[in-house]
């Protein structure tokens, strides 16, 4: 279907009956001559074509000489990346070309065209004009609303020319209507390295904030933020033959990969803030919140087409309909296109974020969920991926000043730098059906490597001299001592400030099967000794003690840790189990703590595994347990003595600034390298590196 303009669209969809109390049509029969060609909208081409086919070339020439007129300018950087672009608005949408050149690395004698022409349609502009000229009723509220809801298209064609004066000067029909090249006859013509690009994306956002004065000089503030993003994408690459193959006749040798992509998003935020006015011109937050929930879903698709199937994709067959499909950057079927797959990805995630600010500390919680399906050689792989993150951070005085500041002068948002943060990140990966995750589920662990399991920790730190910048270096030092790996002399160099801030500290630790099941094999009391010296690393000043009293950190973590050995060592209890237990506790009717406990341990002992072999996984309470593990832990010897010393691998870097301010880096490891998880191991050994990796958030 050609790309038709989004206001049209807009105008057939909300003059709908039940859209009537957005707007009312005032003059059908004007909007309908301006929008309406024997029942059926106006393609955008057309607008284009009508608009510039008799003068695309004299204004491609125009610009490309006004830019080789002007060359003598640009000496510093050589030519890489110059050319020439033209803009033109339109009544409902914005036009613009763009040609890129380059120089091709590995041909001294050829250059890169990039070509990109886009088309961008605001709804609010649409309706406004529509309203001004009477065509419709529409409130100014209501007008508002379509404020966030952008359409925009863009294409693009990626070729080559032998000189930069030939790719400035010709070809023009490639960046002024690229549109003409997205059909399968074309496709069979694309030279080796050619690209062709073809991008559609729909954005929404609608949103509202209000606020109320709580005290002299002191406001609170609340608002939400909806979001909704939509993109389609599909790419032509013409094969690259080597001479072995070009010597080839015979219809096996690749002609043009072919790639769709397809990605939803839906979010909703919320936000509750304090803030602190000075003299009606300085605004500080004195206390914020916010929570943010995202939902999104992608699928991508990597097809190859031969040389003995380019008849298929220009008739009417099934295979020719979906390629069509492809192109207008619609789904196609994929039980049809099977038998030219390369691979195939579908992914689902679900993201909710809250974040905090008190005066200068704040702090980001994150937890994920992340389904990932993968198509290679007919073989159907589903990972789910599920990880919480914890940061901790402290805002510079001077720069969240100067942050208020700028916003009440210039009524920009700057963020204000941070001079530490913190952070603990658990991420969990396992192969299975279905997300045993949300179902409660266990995975069995016992035959292959099913499950892995990263910890992280980074430590970053702006500044670490000074008398403002001792307390940040002595923390440095802290997770240095316990989180890595690094030579001793570095160290060293950070306490006679050799190295010093900006500086990162990030180390890594990975485990798989034989770490759970060690940690499986421990006896509780073992266990709880763990505990015991991991809550005894809190440093023993500040507000860190508290954290400590009442020995909230190890019964936390027992309790954490009770749950999982219950689902460890139990099956899941029926309501024929609940029944038989019931009666049997019957006798002691009269003392209802007696029936209590009784029933209690009436499901333990039905429930319990005879057998286990220790290998089938509870994931939720394990996600649980190791995220309350990684959140308390101070010190690489709580994992090694919960999950083994042999059983993890152990890799990270430092990066610091020396006192000449140069740029420092050193890298360390420590344990057996077994892949840097599951999905990470599996695309390795499946090769998946074309035509692109698989990238895992």
């Amino acid at each position: 279907m050609s790309i038709v303009a989004l206001g049209y669209c807009f105008t057939l969809l909300f003059s709908h009956s039940s859209m009537a109390q957005v707007f009312e049509v005032s003059d059908p029969k004007s909007l309908a001559q301006d929008y309406m060609t024997n029942s059926m909208p106006t393609p955008l081409y057309d607008q284009i074509e009508d608009e510039l086919n008799r003068e695309y070339q004299a204004i491609g020439e125009r610009e490309a000489r006004r830019l080789l007129q002007n060359r003598s300018l640009s000496i510093i950087g050589g030519l890489n990346s110059v050319g020439v672009s033209f803009k033109k608005p339109f009544l409902d949408f914005t036009y613009y070309v763009d040609r890129n050149l380059a120089p091709d690395l590995f041909d001294d004698k050829r250059w890169i065209v990039t070509d990109t022409m886009s088309v961008t349609i605001d709804a609010s502009k649409i309706f406004g004009r529509l309203k001004s000229e009477g065509k419709i009723d529409l409130t100014e509220k209501n007008l508002n609303a379509f404020a966030g809801l952008v359409f925009k298209r863009s294409y693009t064609y990626v070729h080559f020319a032998n000189s930069y004066e030939e790719g400035l000067m010709r070809d023009f029909e490639k960046l002024f209507f690229p549109f003409r090249y997205f059909s399968p006859s074309k496709l069979k013509t694309l030279s080796a390295n050619e690209f062709l690009i073809k991008e559609d994306s729909l954005s929404v956002n609608v949103g509202g904030l209000a606020s109320a004065p709580l005290y002299s000089g002191i406001t609170g503030m609340a608002g939400f933020l909806a979001k909704y993003q939509r993109m389609t994408r599909m790419e032509a690459f013409g094969h690259v033959v080597s001479e072995d193959e070009a010597e080839l006749e015979s219809g096996d040798q690749t002609k043009f990969h072919l790639s769709f992509e397809k990605s939803e998003a839906k979010s909703l935020g919320v936000g509750l803030g304090v803030q602190l006015e000075f003299l009606r011109l300085l605004k500080l937050t004195l206390l914020s919140y916010d929570f943010t929930y995202t939902f999104d879903k992608s699928l991508k698709l990597y097809l190859d087409f031969k040389n003995r199937d380019l008849d298929l994709i220009e008739n009417d067959s099934a295979v020719g309909k979906e390629i069509r499909a492809i192109l207008r950057t619609q789904d196609p079927k994929i039980n049809i296109l099977k038998d030219f797959v390369v691979s195939e990805e579908k992914r689902e995630s679900q993201l909710k974020r809250s974040k905090y600010t008190i005066l200068l500390k704040g702090g980001v919680k994150e937890a994920k969920t992340q389904q990932v399906e993968i198509v290679k050689d007919n073989k159907i792989k589903r990972f789910f991926k599920h990880y919480f993150e914890n940061i901790k951070y402290k805002e510079d005085l001077f720069s969240r000043l100067f942050s208020g500041f700028i916003y009440a002068v210039l009524n920009m948002d700057v963020g204000a730098s941070k001079t530490s943060s913190e952070t603990k990140r658990v991420t969990m990966e396992y192969e299975g059906e279905a997300d045993l995750l949300a179902l409660n589920e266990t995975i069995d662990v016992g035959v292959e490597e099913k499950l892995s399991v990263t910890l992280t920790t980074v430590f970053k730190s702006n500044k670490t001299t000074g008398s403002f910048g001792e307390k940040y270096k002595e923390r440095a030092l802290f997770y240095l001592d316990r989180f890595s790996g690094v030579d001793p002399l570095a160290t060293s160099m950070l306490k006679s400030d050799h190295l010093r801030g900006p500086l990162t500290l990030q180390g890594k630790y990975q485990l798989g099967r034989d770490g759970l099941i060690y940690l499986n094999r421990q006896p509780i009391s073992t266990i709880y000794n763990h505990f015991e010296a991991l809550c005894d690393e809190y440093p023993k000043s500040g507000v860190f003690n508290f954290r400590n009293l009442f020995d909230h950190c190890e019964r936390s973590l027992q309790k954490l840790y009770l749950n999982y050995y219950t689902d460890l060592h139990h099956d899941k209890v029926t309501s024929l189990d609940v029944e038989y237990c019931r009666e049997k506790a019957k006798k002691y009717w009269w003392r209802p703590s007696k029936k209590r406990a009784f029933l209690k341990d009436c499901l333990a002992s039905i429930s319990y595994k005879e057998n286990n072999r220790l290998t089938d996984i509870p994931l939720y309470t394990l996600k649980d347990l190791l995220d309350g593990v990684q959140s308390k832990s101070y010190s690489k010897v709580d994992y090694y003595n919960l999950f083994g010393v042999q059983n993890i691998f152990f890799y990270g870097s430092l990066e610091a600034t020396t006192e000449d301010q140069r740029f420092f880096t050193t890298h360390f490891h420590e344990g057996a390298f077994k892949g840097l998880g599951l999905i990470d191991h599996y695309m390795r050994l499946e090769n998946m590196r074309f035509p692109a990796s698989v990238v895992i958030d």
